[in-house]
């Protein structure tokens, strides 16, 4: 089913008292739209000659009207005005000089804060806010005067600015409510949507009295770049040239700039204020296009250009957050499938939205013979509007499969290709075993191994690595726990392997990925094995024999015998895990027969220690075990 969307393009338009033919606009900007009417979208925008009133006589032939790059025929633009009142939403930021010369009397002997109140209570009379409309009373002199609560009502609005304007004192600073970081009128207007008007009212009775130079160019920029508008009034102001600079930055943004001196005209500017933001009188273009193709509710561009007699032509880009009944898209259940060692089938679904599809073809690669998409073989195939289409995604692997990302495209219309990816077989590729270097009972021994797992396949993997039970022999020192590898990395960890006894000894580290169900788990084989120590060899070839420590565990007095048939020297103490030592337990000589020596471990932290005995040079060690 084709669906077009009806578009509206309200054109702000006031009519002057003269008229003609030529079109000369001096500024032109896109600066209002709205989606709430979808399929009937609107959009307003600006057109001032170089007096700075409003362009008239305008036909559809003057416009050059596209969304996402492509051309609406003229002969498919309608142009229609009307004198009906629409109420346009608004983002409308009040940014109010709060000086202290707010407060003196001016030539009607009234004071300029009574000007601003009265004229600006008819203001707030006047103009017109929906529920989508927001209004920021926006004070400052010598900086922004964050204690007005940044009122956001018009009844709150003007009982602040009755009973406090104004108490402030300070040089007026143009450049700070444009510019301070993090706290400023664009910033706060930025928070805005962009697709109803940003509209600053600037008045002030003063000009830039800050040393610092006035940064013009900075703030225009930041202005035009946020799609601001900006009114600027001066009130009974004194010549200076930050002051026209400033009026200037007003009409290069679309608004306006004026300097009066009485409350009369005061007032009148707020009226005109009010008529460019909301006036009575519009003319609608509206046009039928295309749906659009996408998977998400996408900013759409669209541009109007305004053609001119003896100007450049101008042009306005806005952006437009397509709703989700102007979107068409081929959906899927799955975009990325993982097949491997245990589900080789996925049952996938591909639905409709917003459009008939129309699936001519589909195309696998690389093309190995692998994966087969089922029922989406046989063509055409005619998927409705939100109806669904089901297939299964098969992988029949060779015996020399490796890892692999597939891609299905699937050739469809009216829109792009829906693509679906299939990574075969998921996982990666483990180690079957580790094996630590021979090691003597009662030692420790550590290995770091850089390749204990790859990521071989085209996506990030994420698991875990662990040793499943409590083992005192095995233990990861360095790299257990939690992982993620992206495509070609290596899971790295560090082992200890500490033997109790003589012997081979054995362990399993468990290797656990993410869609284990799928993918498969990894079991890896640890296996060291535990040697006497060659040094107690020749010792005993010497007639000196070194006994395990009794009892061992132990929690308070343990003993170690040491048996010799020759005198020696002899230096025994003890050491925890990290080699300090931390009880001196004899030194000096050995005398013939059985030496018994007390090792005393009460004031001794739980864990493993180890009794270092140096004997003639030679190094032996026993391992004990401190309990509480």
């Amino acid at each position: 089913m084709r669906r077009t969307i009806l578009f509206s393009l309200f054109l702000f338009s006031v009519l002057s008292l003269f008229s003609t033919s030529n079109v000369e606009a001096n500024f032109f900007k896109a600066y209002y739209a709205k989606t709430a009417n979808y399929p009937l979208m609107e959009m307003r925008y600006i057109a001032r000659n170089n007096i700075g009133e409003p362009v008239t006589g305008l036909t559809v032939n003057n416009f050059v009207v596209k969304q996402n790059g492509v051309e609406i025929p003229t002969s498919a633009l309608t142009l229609n005005c009307n004198d009906t009142y629409d109420i346009f939403p608004v983002n409308l930021v009040l940014l109010t000089d709060f000086t202290g010369s707010m407060n003196e009397t001016v030539n009607d002997g009234a004071r300029r804060r009574e000007w601003l109140l009265e004229a600006t209570r008819k203001f707030l009379d006047s103009i017109k806010l929906d529920e989508q409309s927001e209004i920021d009373l926006v004070p400052f002199s010598t900086a922004i005067l964050p204690s007005s609560g940044f009122k956001k009502t018009k009844e709150e609005i003007f009982q602040w600015m009755e009973l406090s304007l104004p108490p402030f004192q300070g040089l007026t600073n143009f450049n700070y409510p444009f510019l301070n970081p993090g706290d400023n009128v664009i910033e706060l207007l930025k928070s805005k949507p962009n697709n109803i008007p940003r509209i600053i009212i600037m008045i002030t009775d003063g000009y830039h009295e800050q040393k610092t130079d006035f940064q013009r160019e900075e703030i225009q920029k930041r202005l035009l770049e946020n799609n601001i508008i900006l009114f600027t009034i001066a009130v009974d102001s004194p010549n200076d040239p930050t002051l026209f600079d400033l009026l200037d930055i007003t009409t290069n943004t679309g608004g306006r700039a004026v300097q009066l001196s009485s409350k009369t005209e005061l007032i009148k500017f707020y009226n005109l204020i009010a008529w460019d933001i909301q006036g009575k009188r519009t003319c609608r273009l509206e046009w039928n296009s295309d749906g659009i193709c996408s998977t998400v509710s996408p900013m759409i561009d669209v541009s109007v250009e305004l053609k001119q007699d003896n100007e450049p032509n101008q042009e306005s880009n806005f952006e437009l957050l397509m709703p989700e009944a102007g979107i068409k898209s081929l959906t899927s259940l799955a975009d990325t499938i993982l097949l491997g060692k245990n589900i080789m089938t996925f049952n996938n679904t591909l639905t409709a939205i917003n459009e008939t599809f129309n699936i001519s073809s589909v195309d696998i690669t690389p093309a190995t013979g692998e994966i087969a998409t089922g029922s989406l073989d046989v063509f055409p195939i005619t998927v409705a509007d939100k109806q669904m289409h089901n297939f299964t995604v098969t992988y029949n692997p060779h015996p020399e499969s490796v890892p692999t990302l597939y891609k299905i495209k699937i050739n469809s219309t009216p829109c792009e290709t829906k693509e679906i990816f299939v990574v075969a077989p998921c996982g990666g590729v483990a180690q079957e075993k580790l094996t630590l270097d021979e090691t003597i009972e009662g030692n420790t021994f550590e290995k770091a191994f850089d390749n204990i797992f790859e990521n071989n396949t085209p996506l990030a993997i994420s698991g875990s690595l662990n040793i499943p039970t409590v083992d005192a022999e095995f233990s990861i020192i360095e790299g257990s726990g939690a992982f993620t590898l992206l495509p070609g990395e290596k899971l790295a960890a560090k082992i200890k392997f500490a033997p109790q006894a003589v012997g081979m000894k054995t362990a399993m580290l468990e290797l656990n990925i993410e869609n284990a169900a799928i993918c498969g788990a990894s079991n890896i084989a640890l296996e060291g094995n535990a040697i006497v120590n060659s040094v107690e060899d020749e010792l005993a070839k010497q007639g000196i024999t070194i006994n395990q420590i009794m009892p061992n565990p132990s929690a308070t007095i343990s003993s170690l015998s040491i048996h010799s048939t020759k005198a020696s020297k002899v230096k025994i103490s003890l050491q925890n895990e990290n080699s300090q030592n931390v009880l001196d337990i004899y030194s000096g000589e050995l005398a013939l027969g059985e030496n018994n020596f007390s090792i005393n471990s009460s004031s001794l932290p739980q864990g493993v220690y180890f009794a270092v005995i140096n004997l003639d040079g030679k190094t032996v060690s026993r391992k004990m075990i401190v309990t509480r």
